[in-house]
């Protein structure tokens, strides 16, 4: 695997968590939305089972090397974890 699949991959896993993020929106579009904007990604929440089965479908399909990686950007990027009342973020 090169390190421009990896980026793919990581792409389509933020692209897929926030689609399943309450409010939805695509990953191309927070790139649009929220540029030059800080701390956007808390206007969005994931629930944890979401977040989990996302993240561990991508880590099987990245190489061990970029597993850090995919960390780290999720860490940096993804939607925050939805709490009791997140129904209407």
């Amino acid at each position: 695997m090169n390190e421009k699949k990896a980026a793919e991959l990581i792409r389509s896993c933020l692209d897929e968590m926030y689609k399943a993020s309450i409010p939805p929106i695509t990953w191309e579009q927070c790139e649009k939305k929220y540029k030059n904007t800080e701390n956007w990604f808390w206007k969005h929440a994931i629930s944890s089972e979401d977040y989990t089965r996302i993240k561990n479908k991508y880590r099987k399909k990245l190489s061990r090397v970029y597993h850090m990686t995919l960390d780290m950007e999720l860490l940096n990027y993804s939607p925050r974890l939805k709490t009791k009342g997140d129904e209407s973020v």
